[in-house]
C-alpha cells in the first residue's frame, strides 16, 4: 500500500456451496393381477440410461390370495437384475403380501455412500368395510428410503382400496403416512413428507373419474383426455383451493387434500390405463406417479409404456422418468429449506 496507509483487509472467502448431482430416476408402477412380467414388459418398464430404478407392483407373478402365503418376489428381482446387467445392483427390496417394491441403483452411486431402509404399512387389515380382501392385507404400502450422499429419497408405493367416492381411500392414504415405520413416532404425515428431501408417491391409488360410464366411454373414444382430467379425483385433490374443478369432492381442509397438495404430477396425456370392458368399474387412471413439490425435480416423460391391449392385466403400467437433484456429502446435510432440500413444506400445513 501507500506509505503511511493501511493495508486493505482481505475479504473472507465464502464457504463452498453444496455439490449437486442430477440423477435420472425411473419410477414404474403396475397392478399385474397375478400375471408374470415378460421380457418385453421388462424392456418397457426399465428403459436404459437411468441411475435409479424404482419398480412397484401389485400381484406380480401370483394372485393376491396366494401372496398371503408366499410373498417373496425373488424370481422377479432376479429377472430384473438380469435385464439391467452388471452395471446395476439391487439396493433394497421389500415385499408385503401382494405389494412389492424394488430399487436398483447404478454401481457408480456406491461412491456416494448409498444406504437404504424399508418398511410396510397394512391398512386393509384395519378396515371392516373392505371385506375379505381388506382383512387379507390387500391394501397399504411398501416403502424404501434411499439415501444418496446427503439426500434422502422416500419411495412410497401404495395400494388403496377401490370403491365409490374418495373418503375411504383418503383415510387409507393418511394412515400410510401417519403410521409408516420409516419416520419418528411423533412426526405427522406432513412432517414425514417435509423431513424427507425427496418423496415419490406412486402405485395403485385407485382414484376414479367422477363421471358416468357413458360419458367417460364417449370421451375415451374421442381421445378427449383433457376433459376427463377435469373430473379426475387425484387432479381434484391436488388442485389449488382457489381453482374450481367439477370433480371436486373433498372439503377444502380435508387432511388428504392438504397432503396431496404437497405433490406434483406431470400432465395426463395418455389414455386411461384401466380397461373396464365387462366390469362394473369405470375407466380411468388408477395407477399414478407423483413427487414432492420441488423446483429442482423435473419429469421428462410420463406415459403408459406398453401398447394398448398388449397387457394380460386390465391395468396398464405407468412409467415416470424424473431428474432428481441430490447433494453430495454426509447423510443429513441436505436439510429441508436448503439447496437440495425442499422449500415447499408450508403447503402441507396451511389450509
Amino acid at each position: 500500500g501507500e506509505p503511511g496507509g493501511e493495508e486493505p483487509a482481505e475479504e473472507a472467502a465464502a464457504p463452498p456451496g453444496p455439490q449437486l448431482k442430477q440423477l435420472q430416476v425411473s419410477v414404474a408402477a403396475w397392478n399385474l393381477q397375478g400375471h408374470t412380467v415378460g421380457r418385453a414388459d421388462m424392456q418397457a418398464l426399465l428403459p436404459p440410461g437411468s441411475d435409479i430404478y424404482a419398480i412397484g407392483t401389485y400381484s406380480a407373478n401370483r394372485s393376491a390370495p396366494a401372496s398371503i402365503i408366499f410373498a417373496s418376489k425373488a424370481g422377479f428381482e432376479k429377472a430384473a437384475a438380469k435385464h439391467l446387467g452388471s452395471d446395476y445392483y439391487l439396493a433394497r427390496s421389500h415385499a408385503y403380501r401382494s405389494m412389492h417394491l424394488m430399487i436398483f441403483a447404478h454401481r457408480d452411486l456406491r461412491e456416494s455412500s448409498v444406504t437404504a431402509e424399508s418398511g410396510h404399512v397394512c391398512t386393509g387389515a384395519f378396515s371392516a368395510d373392505l371385506g375379505a380382501t381388506g382383512f387379507g392385507g390387500a391394501d397399504g404400502s411398501v416403502q424404501v428410503v434411499l439415501t444418496v450422499g446427503a439426500t434422502s429419497i422416500a419411495f412410497v408405493y401404495v395400494r388403496l382400496p377401490k370403491g365409490p367416492g374418495t373418503s375411504t381411500r383418503n383415510s387409507h392414504l393418511m394412515r400410510v403416512f401417519e403410521t409408516t415405520p420409516l419416520k419418528a413416532k411423533h412426526w405427522t404425515a406432513q412432517q414425514f413428507i417435509c423431513m424427507r428431501n425427496r418423496v415419490v408417491l406412486f402405485g395403485d391409488l385407485n382414484y376414479d373419474v367422477s363421471m358416468d360410464r357413458a360419458t367417460i366411454e364417449e370421451k375415451v373414444a374421442a381421445e378427449e383426455w383433457e376433459s376427463l382430467v377435469e373430473f379426475d379425483q387425484v387432479s381434484s385433490l391436488r388442485a389449488p383451493l382457489s381453482q374450481h374443478l367439477p370433480g371436486r369432492l373433498a372439503p377444502p381442509c380435508d387432511p388428504a387434500r392438504m397432503l396431496f397438495m404437497c405433490f406434483d404430477e406431470a400432465p395426463l396425456t395418455f389414455p386411461p390405463t384401466y380397461r373396464a370392458l365387462g366390469t362394473p368399474r369405470l375407466p380411468g387412471w388408477p395407477t399414478r406417479v407423483l413427487w414432492k413439490k420441488d423446483a429442482g425435480v423435473e419429469c421428462v416423460s410420463y406415459r403408459a409404456p406398453l401398447p394398448a391391449g398388449c397387457s394380460a392385466s386390465r391395468h396398464q403400467p405407468v412409467l415416470a422418468e424424473l431428474w432428481i437433484p441430490v447433494v453430495e456429502g454426509r447423510p443429513g446435510a441436505a436439510r429441508p429449506g436448503q439447496v437440495g432440500g425442499s422449500s415447499s413444506c408450508a403447503v402441507c400445513t396451511v389450509c
